[in-house]
């Protein structure tokens, strides 16, 4: 990034006035794109193949980074709309990172701030993490000891 100074920059200030540019990349859609990636790679070699089965490292090797790759975005993306809920509720919030939360209550966006900013910007396990933020769900119901684990929960 450059600074521009001089006679030059004060007269296009003047022109345009000033203003503040604010870009968050998301690595989720990094994790995504190669989820989709993997998979397409997977299939060019399986609709290529003739003959007997055999073995490919290759092709396992596209199979496994699609799957290591769809868990990493899933859990980047959890991690990401929770950031997005702890940076619109401050007091200078980022500009954008609310409309990825759109459709979500303003208690619930309120309750994964709170989640967030208590576990050091994410450091928890993956198990308490995924169990700690269904609990903020209005629809998550205690199961109690012998109910059916596929009963519905009523929001």
């Amino acid at each position: 990034m450059s600074e521009t100074s001089g006679p030059r920059a004060s007269g296009r200030e003047e022109a345009f006035g000033s203003f503040t540019v604010f870009m968050r990349g998301y690595f989720s859609t990094q994790h995504l794109w190669s989820t989709e990636h993997f998979i397409r790679l997977a299939a060019e070699l399986e609709a290529a193949h003739t003959g007997e089965a055999r073995f490919s490292i290759r092709h396992r090797s596209y199979v496994l980074g699609t799957g290591g790759e769809a868990v990493a975005f899933l859990e980047a993306f959890v991690d990401e709309l929770f950031q997005d809920a702890a940076n619109v509720t401050k007091a200078g919030p980022v500009p954008g990172t609310a409309v990825r939360l759109g459709g979500l209550s303003d208690e619930l966006v309120r309750l994964m701030a709170v989640y967030w900013n208590s576990t050091d910007e994410g450091t928890v396990s993956g198990h308490s993490t995924f169990t700690t933020r269904r609990a903020c769900s209005p629809a998550a119901r205690v199961r109690t000891v012998g109910a059916s684990p596929t009963r519905t929960c009523r929001a």
